[in-house]
This record gives C-alpha cells, structure tokens and sequence, in this order.
C-alpha cells in the first residue's frame, strides 16, 4: 500500500473547483479524455459522480479507469475510488490496484488532500513509485494554480 499527503491553504470549495479544472494539462499530457458518465443527487448534500478516464503514455500504453466520486456538501469532503478496468496488453500488470482519494476541509481555511493505494502488486508500486509520486506533486501543483486563479477572480469581482 502506498499513501500520499498534501495541504492546501485553500479552503474545501476553493480546493473543489480546482479539482474539477485539473484536465487538461499539458504537465498531465497522458490523460487525454475525461467524461462524466452519470451523478446523482443522494440526498440534498450529497452529490454522486461517475466519469471515465482515458489515459495514454505511450503509442502501446493505454488505460479505461472509472472513478465513483462522492462530494459531501454538510462535511465539507469529498471521496473518489478510482479502478483501472480496461488496459492495452503493453499495460504492466496492476493486480487489483484501487486508488482511494479523499479531501477534507480543516479548520484555518485549510484542505488536506490524501491520496492511497491498495491492492497492487508489490513490485509495481516499487517499479513505478517514483512516476506515481512525480504524478501526484504534479497534480497538487496544478490544483493549487488553479485555486490562486479561482481566488484572484474572486477578488476581482
């Protein structure tokens, strides 16, 4: 299992709508598409999405994932559970790799965002820690730049 830590000095709903701006990115090339597949309201603070992500680092290297998002409005957190299910034959073995994401809002208009993964084999996550890690800086950074634009819209208005 590989666990991962970041704090944004943003608060939650600022950190939300940076997410959502996350792709494309030319520092995050390899995903190519993403598309909401269906969401749901659960209840009147609880929101329910499902997208699809496709992914290409190389010409033979491709993957489908799903990720089942839930945003919980009243607790200021969001959770996403993301499974690879369809991979090109080049795609190195992952076993039954899910990666579990969560942000959750903190007092002192801070976000703590936690990324987590379970359920690989070993010798993957030893083989590819380094890009995995590489990929999660990249994406705290270009949420983070977007949470200063958010911000600096809002003042301007």
């Amino acid at each position: 299992m590989s666990k991962e830590q970041y704090v944004f000095d943003y608060p939650f709903e600022t950190v939300l709508k940076g997410f959502w701006h996350k792709y494309p990115h030319p520092d995050l090339s390899f995903v190519k598409d993403n598309f909401v597949l269906s969401y749901d309201i659960i209840d009147e603070q609880t929101l329910h999405v499902k997208r699809l992500m496709y992914s290409k680092m190389y010409k033979y290297l491709w993957c489908y994932t799903i990720e089942d998002i839930k945003i919980y409005f009243d607790k200021r957190a969001m959770e996403m559970k993301s499974k690879i299910i369809k991979t090109s034959s080049m795609f190195p073995p992952t076993g039954q790799a899910v990666e579990l994401i969560s942000y959750k809002a903190l007092e002192d208009f801070k976000t703590v965002y936690e990324k987590t993964i379970q359920g690989t084999e070993e010798g993957f996550i030893k083989k590819y820690a380094k890009k995995f890690n590489n990929t999660f800086q990249k994406g705290c950074q270009i949420i983070e730049e977007n949470c200063k634009k958010i911000t600096e819209e809002m003042k301007s208005n």
